[in-house]
């Protein structure tokens, strides 16, 4: 399990298209104020974003609002 090797490293899930009766966790689009709630100080974190071009460019839009610097948002587009 990565937590045990590294302890600092947090996995979030949410769905934005999940049957909300096969799924209790969380429903909803990532934005800024989530990740804020969630990681509490993003500045401090590392963000690795994967997965379609329009993903990718939301998620970047979210690191920009949250003013991550360029140095810790590593993204991959397919």
């Amino acid at each position: 399990e990565l937590s045990a090797k590294y302890p600092n490293f947090r996995f979030h899930l949410t769905m934005t298209r999940a049957n909300k009766s096969e799924w209790s966790g969380r429903h909803g689009r990532i934005t800024s104020e989530w990740v804020r709630q969630e990681v509490g100080d993003p500045e401090e974190c590392a963000s690795f974003i994967c997965g379609p071009g329009p993903f990718v460019a939301t998620m970047e839009t979210v690191c920009q609002e949250l003013q991550l610097p360029d140095a810790r948002v590593h993204a991959e587009k397919w």
